[in-house]
């Protein structure tokens, strides 16, 4: 790829499976650092190792521990906010 966003970080809730997984995936082909968030620990871990980026375990409906995990990271250039909930 072009490598576009060389230098950028991108964080993906939901970034560890599915449509997530997918636009994580993307997003690493154009260059992009990247940090994953879900509440599947396993799954973050696999997608983690597999792409080379960082990841955090959170909820997405707990505000202060989503907060907590984009802070995690060195920065946030681009968010995706991919992941749902059911309530």
């Amino acid at each position: 790829m072009s490598g576009a966003l060389q230098g950028f970080t991108a964080v993906i809730t939901g970034g560890a499976k599915g449509i997530g997984l997918a636009i994580a995936r993307r997003l690493a082909a154009d260059g992009a650092v990247l940090g994953l968030i879900g509440r599947d620990a396993a799954a973050l871990e696999r997608a983690a190792s597999e792409l080379g980026a960082r990841s955090a375990v959170a909820d997405v409906t707990d505000h202060a521990a989503l907060r907590a995990a984009i802070a995690s990271f060195s920065r946030c250039d681009i968010l995706i906010n991919n992941a749902g909930a059911a309530v």
